[in-house]
């Protein structure tokens, strides 16, 4: 099989998946979907990879439009088309590759570079004993809620927190419920707020 094109939402979509992936190429067969689709496998992961072994594996796919499925049969100008959804995971800059076939027939396209991106992470709001008025030696649980964290296991790179340029880096940070929620522990360290105040009979009395 070859690839031309890889369109449709899941190229750039949230990290929970189910976006449709529509792969356009030569020598996918006849139409066919559900099992009779199962010789149809579609993977996509980091290009740089030593193999695809770690690669996403779409999901639901079919053939929606027919092509030669054998090179001699081959006539120009005509394309095939394969239906799938992406998997829930993460990461950005992924290549694609399609196999056709069940076992030693087996044929695998060439790597093909479709970009497809997963949503950067969105934070909502935060809580936890150490999202206000938490101890400077740090050690205090922080969870944050949000959107495109990627499914249980994704590798938190970086979480930061702070104000203006004193930023203190989260420790232990895991996806706690998928797609939505991290936890972490505080750094140990010490945030202030800017405060106004005003002089009264009984002293100072602090707004922040």
């Amino acid at each position: 099989p070859t690839i031309t094109s890889v369109t449709g939402t899941g190229v750039t979509s949230g990290t929970v998946g189910g976006e449709i992936l529509d792969i356009t190429g030569k020598f996918y067969g006849s139409v066919r979907s559900n099992s009779d689709a199962a010789d149809v496998i579609v993977k996509y992961g980091d290009p740089s990879a030593a193999n695809q072994d770690n690669w996403y594996v779409a999901t639901n796919c079919q053939v929606v439009t027919a092509d030669a499925g054998l090179a001699a049969d081959n006539t120009p100008g005509n394309f095939g088309q394969i239906r799938c959804l992406s998997a829930p995971g993460y990461g950005v800059g992924h290549s694609l590759s399609v196999t056709i076939g069940i076992g030693a027939n087996q044929r695998t396209s060439a790597t093909f570079a479709a970009k497809i991106n997963y949503a950067a992470p969105i934070v909502a709001l935060y809580e936890g004993a150490g999202a206000n008025g938490g101890s400077t030696f740090g050690s205090q649980t922080l969870q944050v809620t949000g959107a495109n964290f990627g499914p249980i296991g994704t590798p938190i790179d970086s979480a930061k927190y702070g104000e203006g340029d004193y930023q203190l880096d989260a420790k232990s940070c895991a996806v706690s419920i998928a797609h939505t929620e991290i936890t972490c522990q505080t750094a140990p360290g010490a945030l202030w707020r800017i405060c106004t105040f005003r002089k009264s009979a009984a002293g100072i009395d602090y707004f922040p």
